[in-house]
């Protein structure tokens, strides 16, 4: 008897595999520009476009320890701690692409 897949899993290794491929493509964006940014290092002052975003650290700190806690109150939270680590690893990817109009 052919037991069908859940949805929620088909959602979930289907966000898993655009965020994989976000992440990658990514990171070798990145390290290919941070290459040709060595390769054309200079010693002329670059501003530190990183304070910006000093606020969402806590607060994506505070979401994730949210999650955990509350894991056992409902399976809603079990079914969302996985989405946590896959938008995280989607949002790394982003940043490589969003880092450069930052400057």
């Amino acid at each position: 008897m052919p037991t069908s897949i859940p949805p929620i899993t088909i959602v979930t290794i289907a966000t898993a595999i655009i965020a994989a491929v976000l992440f990658i493509s990514g990171y070798v964006r990145g390290f290919r520009a941070s290459v040709e940014d060595f390769d054309q290092a200079s010693d002329k002052f670059r501003p530190d476009t990183s304070s910006r975003w000093g606020l969402l650290i806590p607060l994506a700190v505070v979401a994730a320890g949210a999650v955990i806690a509350l894991l056992g109150v409902s399976p809603v939270f079990i079914q969302l701690a996985p989405f946590l680590s896959i938008i995280s690893a989607a949002t790394i990817g982003l940043l490589f692409y969003i880092e450069p109009n930052l400057d």
